[in-house]
């Protein structure tokens, strides 16, 4: 089954690759879809979940339809992987068997009823209840929106990715496949960064307004739709600029943007450090990508990670990790088995310090970047020694740079909004009106440039107590298997989760990234993963 996984894999990368390049068009992402679609339907579920996994850096935008003006593969993709396991789930069990549709639906029924009578018992069912109670603060925040189609349309796209929640459940019987499905993120992710460094190293040979407009014009296309595509090809936030200065690329693969780039770069690192505690990946692979993936949160440009990583760092060295460096073993080592917690703590630490020690280099590479950006022009080859490599990490502090200038206008604009309506928001999906702006600015991407002030002033104060309380529960949930877990590698993921996980969260103070279409599907699948070594802990520990 994996040869034709990988068959599948590489015809669809094949056609993705001729509709960039555009020997076909656009059209083709419907082969595509039915491609991977029959393939869903024919393969095991666990397999079907790979084969998704591996496509989601690749999912085409379709052409115009009577749903929408670019929606996405993966919206239908996602309901056929659900629709395959209700099939699987409640009524496969019975085909051969001489029973009547009716009494198959019966049966099917009391089945269904059985499991939510057990809710209650299994390990996800406070997250359950937390998402269902968001969810129920999202369709009564429609009585008050003035725009009610917006926020149906938002709220079909959080449900329809929370669907893999279950499905990565279902897929998941053993210890194998839970590595096999972290083995998978992985090369996900990896084709992501991969691409990244594709396109800054095109920017060494080609001018950065050429790249720019192939990018917008070919991948952008495919990709995401022909309106993103026309929006980004006159304004984006794919570059730095400096003064005196030729801008930089800020590193942003097959993503519309670097933040959500940035932010995938970040959910990696967790499955990154357990397969380094495995063999199934050469551990020399490992560490380079983990080395090219510190980097590239650099090369992303984007200050709000690079806060969020200050804050983490503090959190890793907080009392939540129990440390005991002392002079005769201030390294990593191996321990005994009831040292087991110091060794994990650290490779975690580590990995959060190995950020600060690339940053020199990173920022090395991106003024060779400069120069060749200027040997180019024709001026002059090296860059002015007043260049500071950390000019743009200081300018986080900079009130009076105009990004930074922009963004504290739109939270105070925000926090008077939520003063105004603070209990129901201004309707889900309805983020403009409070900037005073045209609804249809919700393609351009306006937002409060904080998760939770956005989800307040849609939705309400009490929406994002909520929220908050769905934040908490996945961090603990991770603290407490951390705190528990025997085995090594599962204890790394746990630990190694819980910090990058409150990493996502910092940077939710600066931007609403994580509501991007890839990075909540990955997000998810990981989330998946947590809760099915918290529901099978006694089982994978024997």
């Amino acid at each position: 089954m994996l040869t034709s996984l990988k068959t599948i894999f590489i015809s669809e990368l094949i056609l993705v690759f001729a509709m960039v390049a555009g020997i076909i068009p656009q059209e083709f992402s419907y082969l595509i879809l039915f491609l991977l679609s029959v393939s869903f339907l024919k393969m095991k579920m666990s397999d079907s979940l790979k084969l998704f996994i591996l496509s989601v850096p690749f999912f085409v935008a379709l052409p115009a339809n009577a749903f929408s003006d670019s929606m996405s593969s993966w919206r239908v993709l996602i309901l056929v992987l659900f629709l395959k396991l209700c099939y699987e789930k409640l009524y496969a069990k019975n085909v051969g068997k001489s029973f009547s549709f009716l009494q198959i639906f019966k049966k099917r029924c009391q089945r269904v009823k059985k499991e939510l009578s057990y809710l209650n018992k299994k390990s996800y069912y406070k997250l359950f209840i937390l998402v269902s109670v968001f969810l129920s603060f999202t369709i009564v925040s429609l009585l008050f929106a003035q725009d009610i189609s917006a926020g149906v349309k938002k709220i079909l796209f959080f449900v329809n990715i929370i669907l893999l929640f279950p499905i990565t459940l279902y897929c998941l019987e053993s210890e194998k496949d839970l590595i096999n499905i972290i083995k998978y993120l992985f090369y996900s992710i990896s084709i992501i960064l991969f691409f990244g460094y594709f396109q800054f190293g095109l920017t060494f040979i080609i001018p950065l307004h050429d790249f720019w407009q192939f990018w917008s014009h070919n991948v952008i296309k495919v990709l995401y739709g022909e309106n993103l595509s026309v929006l980004l090809s006159y304004s984006n936030t794919w570059f730095s600029y400096y003064s005196n200065l030729p801008p930089t690329l800020r590193m942003f693969s097959v993503m519309p943007d670097s933040h959500s780039f940035a932010m995938i770069v970040i959910i990696s690192i967790p499955l990154l450090l357990v397969l380094l505690s495995q063999n199934i990946v050469s551990k020399r692979i490992l560490i380079w990508t983990l080395i090219l993936a510190a980097c590239s949160i650099f090369f992303s440009g984007t200050r709000g990670i690079w806060v969020g990583l200050i804050m983490t760092l503090f959190v890793a060295m907080s009392p939540f990790f129990s440390y005991k460096f002392t002079r005769r073993r201030p390294y990593l080592v191996r321990t005994k088995k009831h040292n087991l917690d110091n060794v994990n703590s650290k490779i975690i630490l580590y990995s959060i310090i190995l950020f600060f020690i690339v940053a020199p280099i990173s920022f090395f590479v991106l003024r060779q970047n400069q120069e060749m950006q200027l040997y180019k022009n024709g001026e002059k080859i090296v860059v002015d020694d007043k260049f500071n490599l950390f000019e743009r990490v200081r300018s986080v502090t900079d009130f009076s740079e105009i990004s930074n200038k922009g963004r504290l206008q739109i939270w105070k604009e925000t926090v008077v909004s939520i003063s105004d309506n603070t209990f129901f928001g201004v309707g889900y999906g309805n983020y403009p009106l409070v900037l005073n702006e045209s609804l249809n600015n919700v393609k351009r991407g306006s937002s409060a440039h904080n998760i939770y002030l956005d989800i307040a002033a849609e939705l309400g104060i009490f929406a994002l107590l909520v929220f908050i309380l769905l934040i908490v529960e996945v961090l603990s949930v991770c603290h407490r298997l951390f705190k528990t877990l025997s085995n090594d590698y599962l204890k790394t993921f746990a630990g190694s989760f819980f910090i990058y996980f409150f990493w996502i969260s910092a940077y939710g103070l600066f931007d609403v990234v994580i509501f991007n279409d890839k990075v909540l599907m990955y997000l998810v699948v990981v989330i998946g993963l947590v809760y099915f070594v918290l529901e099978n802990q006694k089982k994978l520990e024997l």
